[in-house]
């Protein structure tokens, strides 16, 4: 049973070690690519940000903060949940290392 008990917690430990880093590339990810998408559109220059904000506004397309607190969020919930499942398996099997692949034994 402890052999299972194992397995189990190394499998905890790579699932929220997928979510962790699944947060924290989409948080920086969306980060960059809002960024991106904000300041190097090709109207960037022509156009003022009155016009910009009037077009969003008419299209009900979201605002740059808008977006990004979107993917802040997810990132922040993929990291949560990655930490949880972190706390999970240490405490069924008392590896504390963060890396799945290393043992604090």
């Amino acid at each position: 049973m402890k052999g299972f008990i194992q397995r189990l917690a190394l499998l905890i430990h790579w699932i929220g070690f997928g979510f962790f880093l699944f947060g924290v590339v989409i948080g920086l990810g969306g980060v960059l690519y809002q960024s991106i998408l904000e300041f190097a559109s090709p109207d960037g220059l022509s156009v003022s940000d009155n016009e910009r904000f009037e077009r969003a506004v008419a299209y009900g397309s979201p605002s740059f903060g808008e977006v990004l607190l979107n993917y802040l969020a997810i990132g922040a919930v993929g990291v949560g949940i990655g930490l949880f499942l972190w706390v999970l398996q240490w405490l069924i099997s008392g590896n504390k290392s963060l890396w799945p692949w290393k043992s604090s034994e």
